[in-house]
């Protein structure tokens, strides 16, 4: 027994205690966005696995400073990008929505969003901080991971969205 735990901790291939493998890293470059479906305005269900082309997803809460501040800088992401294909979408994980939907008709959000009461989606991109963004190209792989506000100007997102969008 101790030889099979030394050699268990050594990765020795073929040794394990019946564990099951690790997840895929969500914030890994070139994983695949976990299908996962939200609640839209109209309570109706979306899997954002169904929308097709490159996706940018903002996990976000009405309560959460930055992100209130990040909403313009997202609209404006919106408006520049969406005639090339691109689909924004913000998940917001707060728990009324009648508080999300007058943060999001006061600041004019032009792109959809959708609530996340239960943090489904926050729990499978394994949310740690909000806001978090996650954009994924045409076949739905991370492309750019942001746990943390975006800014319009960031040479590393446009690069990133130039790449999401590419054929």
């Amino acid at each position: 027994m101790i030889l099979s735990v030394l050699l268990w901790l050594a990765g020795v291939p073929g040794v394990s205690f019946g564990m099951l493998p690790a997840p895929p890293d969500p914030h890994a470059l070139g994983s695949k966005m976990p299908a996962y479906a939200v609640v839209d305005d109209a309570d109706k269900i979306l899997n954002l696995k169904q929308i097709e082309g490159p996706i940018l997803i903002n996990i976000w809460a009405s309560w959460c400073r930055a992100c209130v501040h990040e909403l313009p800088v997202l609209a404006s992401l919106h408006r520049t990008w969406k005639p090339r294909g691109l689909s924004v979408v913000g998940v917001s994980v707060d728990k009324i929505k009648t508080t999300t939907r007058q943060l999001v008709t006061a600041h004019q959000i032009p792109y959809p969003v959708v609530y996340d009461h239960a943090n489904l989606a926050a729990d499978l991109l394994a949310v740690r901080l909000i806001p978090s963004t996650y954009l994924y190209d045409r076949q739905h792989r991370l492309v750019f991971f942001r746990p943390d506000v975006v800014q319009s100007d960031d040479p590393e997102l446009k690069a990133a969205l130039e790449k999401a969008m590419a054929p």
